[in-house]
């Protein structure tokens, strides 16, 4: 996954800027909550499966770093 910015409404994801492009998000498909491996002192990772102009893309928020990534899909 790359680094993302996203821009938040209500507290989901609604534009999000990747590889320089802004996207608006028209849907959130998806929203779960990974916990890491605390062993391997991996955090929590909040994603969203969303559709965009481009198709899907996923978007993980790192909740230790405070990071947005994202990854295309489809």
């Amino acid at each position: 996954m790359k680094p993302a910015e996203v821009w938040l409404e209500g507290g989901a994801p609604l534009t999000v800027t990747w590889k320089r492009r802004p996207l608006q998000i028209a849907e959130i498909v998806d929203h779960w909550l990974e916990v890491g491996r605390w062993w391997e002192h991996e955090g929590e990772c909040e994603f969203y499966l969303v559709e965009t102009r481009l198709g899907l893309l996923l978007l993980g928020f790192d909740l230790m770093f405070r990071q947005w990534y994202a990854k295309r899909i489809q």
